[in-house]
């Protein structure tokens, strides 16, 4: 292991801050799937809480998109909530294990993020989405900050 200097530094801590956010993203996407899980109850009361609005403004474009939202299949938000659920706890637990330094984490790690950054570049293509383009090139550079340390480790 080489001596740190200040641009070493700097490229380390950035690798646990981008860890840590990703880590907490897969927690996040956890709580949300179980959420997606029980929609039938979650749909019963966006209904029953926007009732009065959309009959004194039928037009209202919160109400109707929420709406609109909670009128989806409840397999269609069953399968959101499993995919939420499993791609949260794998990053949840590839973070945690980068965080701990498991010499086996880096690799897999990498293979995951591969991964996921061509189903995004694939998902771009067909929709052009700027957010996705930027959740993409945010994936990228910690792609690149994971082979950085494993490299400084190896």
């Amino acid at each position: 292991m080489q001596p740190f200097n200040l641009k070493e530094r700097s490229i380390r801590d950035a690798f646990y801050v981008t860890i840590f956010i990703k880590g907490f993203d897969g927690v996040i996407e956890i709580a949300l799937g179980l959420v997606l899980m029980f929609t039938n109850s979650l749909s019963d009361l966006i209904f029953f809480l926007t009732r009065n609005e959309i009959i004194d403004d039928p037009n209202d474009f919160f109400t109707t998109h929420l709406r609109a939202f909670a009128s989806q299949s409840h397999e269609a938000f069953v399968l959101g909530g499993l995919y939420l659920i499993a791609h949260g706890a794998v990053k949840t637990f590839l973070c945690a294990s980068l965080w701990r330094g498991y010499p086996w984490a880096y690799p897999a790690a990498m293979a995951f993020l591969g991964l996921f950054i061509l189903f995004q570049l694939i998902r771009i293509s067909v929709t052009g989405s700027i957010p996705l383009i930027l959740l993409t090139l945010f994936d990228v550079g910690v792609f690149w900050l994971v082979y950085h340390e494993y490299k400084r480790q190896v």
